[in-house]
């Protein structure tokens, strides 16, 4: 068999394999559509859909902001116009564990807090994470966060075809190496091109390959934002933005360190 009728065949396989990747694909597609079309809008819970319909990076934000809004609006707690948080004197308890929660730790800290410690605190995290678990139970097969297994097959089919031709420019095309300092020199270019054909394969296929559709996701951005901003008052949105925006003393001159840092290391570079 010719070099080129080999290399033929191993594209055609990994061509093949891609097209039942693709079937697969679309098959958990048609299933993602209609498992999000069975699900109940009015029963997402409002602090799930914050969680499930945000970035991952503001998702403890704005369940934060959510928190707040729903606790200042029951009168349990008041914010500075500096946008500190402090509880007030009643000693209603919410119904929902994450404003219980984060009440809970209002009440007991020392002094008026920042919305920021109920991200940084650790038993706020765990409880917040065991209803975030809870909620993902109502939703099995919607509710995930694990990496797309088809994707990473189709990225293993490039990284193995990408390896194969590699291998076959360098040791199969003209007999084999035919010594020592040949072997070591074909080893080394084995390495530079198996490097340079995978980023190509793999970046060709990350950017044909489709994103999996997240219905819930969709779905819980829809309900955005949490109910408590919308009831607020334009003076208790204020006092929430103040609250949001807050930035401790250390978080303040940490950044002054860093911009003057940044300054004198540029300081003449242009």
């Amino acid at each position: 068999m010719s070099q080129w009728t080999l290399a033929g065949v191993a594209t055609a396989v990994a061509a093949a394999v891609f097209v039942v990747l693709g079937f697969l694909w679309w098959l958990r597609d048609r299933v993602d559509r209609r498992a999000g079309a069975a699900v109940d809008v009015a029963a997402i819970d409002p602090y799930y859909a914050v969680v499930r319909g945000n970035a991952w990076y503001r998702a403890d934000g704005d369940v934060n902001e959510a928190v707040a809004a729903a606790l200042l609006g029951a009168g349990l707690i008041e914010i500075s116009p500096e946008g500190l948080v402090t509880a007030t004197a009643a000693r209603d308890v919410p119904a929902h564990p994450v404003e219980a929660a984060a009440l809970e730790f209002l009440r007991g800290h020392d002094g008026p807090a920042g919305l920021k410690e109920l991200t940084w605190d650790a038993d706020q995290r765990r409880r917040r994470e065991e209803f975030r678990r809870e909620q993902d139970a109502r939703y099995p097969g919607l509710a995930r966060d694990e990496n797309d297994v088809l994707q990473l097959a189709a990225y293993g089919t490039a990284v193995l075809l990408a390896a194969f031709f590699a291998v076959q420019v360098t040791f199969l095309r003209d007999g084999g190496p035919t010594g020592l300092g040949d072997l070591v020199g074909r080893s080394l270019v084995l390495l530079l091109l198996g490097l340079v054909f995978t980023l190509l394969l793999v970046l060709f296929t990350g950017i044909s390959w489709p994103v999996r559709r997240d219905p819930l996701h969709d779905l819980c951005a829809g309900l955005l934002p949490h109910p408590a901003v919308r009831a607020l008052d334009p003076r208790q949105r204020e006092l929430l933005r103040a609250g949001t925006a807050y930035r401790f003393p250390f978080e303040i001159e940490h950044e002054e360190r860093e911009r003057n840092r940044y300054t004198s290391d540029t300081d003449g570079a242009f």
